[in-house]
């Protein structure tokens, strides 16, 4: 038997409801990190985890695979 991936399919509320809750943590990840030493190792990690909201944000604004908010070095080649 094949197994199929499903997709779960967000209605505008829950996109919307998403995309403010993840902003607002971007936010406050944000000026934590800016208390802390660069390239600390806490740094480090709440860097990584403010980029992968970034991705989070952008998945829920339905922008999905265009890399927009990917440093240019990560960015998916464009054919």
């Amino acid at each position: 038997m094949m197994v199929t991936r499903t997709q779960r399919h967000f209605s505008p509320y829950d996109a919307e409801k998403l995309l403010a809750l993840v902003e607002s943590a971007h936010r406050e990840i944000g000026q934590y990190q800016a208390t802390v030493p660069l390239n600390s190792a806490i740094h480090t990690a709440l860097k990584a985890f403010r980029d992968a909201a970034t991705l989070l944000a952008d998945t829920a604004r339905g922008d999905v695979g265009t890399g927009r908010s990917l440093p240019s070095h990560a960015r998916p080649e464009q054919s």
